[in-house]
């Protein structure tokens, strides 16, 4: 048998059809092996995902994902798959107060990194000059390093240091919470200072575009399950969505899958690309204990280590600003957008919010809460009311609006906690066991979860599972 045919029978098996899976699944297009890609749920994207709401009929992401500029190899992805048309890239970051001042944030034509935001912190109206120097203190210090070496310390959280650096409770509130508790779902109390460290190079210090933003033009259901489902399968991807699997265990030629409805199929390998506390379930107890090490055997979606966002969706029957996006100075609301598919589907219903002339079109807002797992116990209702009161204390448009409809959902494991407990137990993409391989944005890639973590553990299991199928072939 020649190569090519003995690479035929060499069968890899990817469960998960989120932004992990889908990419691993790219990445191994070209190895020459049958790739099946295992979904659940009916349709691609996993946390990456959309909904209809009931009420509206308008489509919409339960939470808002936007890329930066520093998020490379998920933006380059997006260009392999012929995807990055399908975001819009807006250069200039709106920073609000509650009086409704708006502050550009932007980079200096002509200044190269580091240089490139200096302009536009010395010119960060919304606090006092005092507090702009703090502020490039500290981000001049996360930078380079502490002068005194009896002051750096990687044990010390984010909140001590910024306190120590003289921050403000508006800085904290207005500039680094927007920053580090959206980039990692964690409150700064909880943040280890290496990670702080790293997201402000990464989207202040080493390149122009590190801050610039990329909000999909698109809803998230139309990108994963329409776009790169497409692609996939252009190229050859077997996906087979709703189809749950329900454990994972040896066979005597590599890997057993089993199904819901009792059926089984092997294969050659298994990329994993599941949230941690799926994983945990579907492995056999030998080997949760082998790959996560310290990890309990049974987790959930509420487990400590999970980190909650929660998606504010309102509609107004007027417009309430023009921004495509602001960074909000409160304590609950953190950023609002409102997403370039903002408009209402051409199916919407009047009569589901009521019969007045402005009920054609509702205007639509998206408020974005990370870290929500520490706010204090409230129901959705209460959530919805505050962050409409807020909205309301900056953009004077929205004070006379009417409020047609609104509703919280809350993803309440959103990402891992970056925390230091639970950081230094991401699993590395190679496990060390022949053909099983992890890939997801809680695994190890030096990032916290985000979509950039999702695509380079992507990037490491294919590269870890190729060389292991090609051992394999040249046998």
């Amino acid at each position: 048998m020649d190569r090519r045919a003995e690479q035929e029978r060499l069968r890899i098996a990817i469960v998960g059809g989120g932004l992990a899976g889908l990419a691993t699944a790219w990445f191994l297009r070209n190895t020459g092996c049958e790739i099946t890609l295992f979904e659940a749920r009916r349709v691609l994207g996993g946390r990456v995902r959309s909904i209809t709401d009931p009420e509206m009929g308008q489509t919409i992401d339960t939470c808002q994902h936007v890329a930066l500029g520093c998020c490379t190899e998920f933006l380059r992805f997006c260009r392999q798959m012929n995807a990055l048309d399908l975001f819009v890239r807006h250069r200039t970051l709106f920073f609000t107060d509650a009086g409704g001042t708006i502050c550009r944030f932007r980079a200096a034509a002509g200044l190269p990194a580091p240089l490139h935001l200096l302009p536009t912190l010395l010119r960060f109206k919304l606090v006092s000059p005092t507090e702009r120097l703090a502020l490039l203190r500290a981000a001049w210090t996360l930078w380079r390093g502490e002068s005194n070496p009896a002051h750096s310390s990687d044990n010390e959280l984010t909140e001590s240091f910024l306190r120590r650096m003289g921050q403000s409770e508006l800085l904290l509130r207005m500039f680094w919470g927007p920053l580090l508790v959206s980039a990692t779902s964690e409150t700064l109390d909880r943040i280890p200072l290496p990670l702080a460290r790293m997201i402000v190079r990464e989207v202040f210090i080493k390149n122009r575009h590190g801050h610039e933003l990329w909000i999909p033009r698109v809803p998230l259901g139309v990108l994963c399950d329409v776009h790169f489902r497409g692609r996939l399968e252009t190229a050859g991807v077997r996906i087979l969505s709703g189809r749950s699997v329900r454990g994972i265990s040896r066979s005597h030629n590599g890997w057993c899958l089993h199904f819901g409805d009792g059926r089984t199929e092997n294969f050659t390998a298994v990329v994993l690309a599941v949230p941690w506390w799926v994983a945990t379930r579907l492995l056999p107890a030998e080997i949760v204990t082998k790959i996560l090490p310290g990890w309990p055997a049974s987790r959930s979606r509420t487990s400590p280590e999970a980190c909650a966002i929660t998606g504010v969706h309102l509609w107004f029957d007027r417009p309430g600003f023009s921004l495509p996006h602001a960074v909000l100075p409160y304590a609950l609301s953190q950023w609002v957008f409102r997403p370039p598919c903002a408009d209402m589907s051409q199916g919407q219903s009047a009569a589901s919010v009521g019969d007045s002339a402005s009920a054609k079109s509702p205007w639509y807002c998206h408020v974005v809460i990370s870290a929500s797992h520490r706010l204090a116990p409230g129901s959705p209702e209460e959530c919805r009311e505050q962050v409409v009161r807020e909205l309301q204390s900056t953009f004077s448009a929205l004070r006379s609006a009417r409020l047609l409809a609104g509703r919280a959902i809350t993803e309440p494991a959103a990402v891992l906690s970056p925390g230091r407990e639970w950081d230094h137990r991401r699993p590395p993409q190679d496990t060390g066991i022949p053909g099983l391989v992890l890939a997801g944005d809680w695994t190890a890639t030096g990032w916290p979860g985000t979509m950039e973590s999702a695509v380079r553990s992507a990037q490491l299991a294919s590269a870890v599972l190729s060389k292991f199928m090609q051992s394999l072939s040249s046998r």
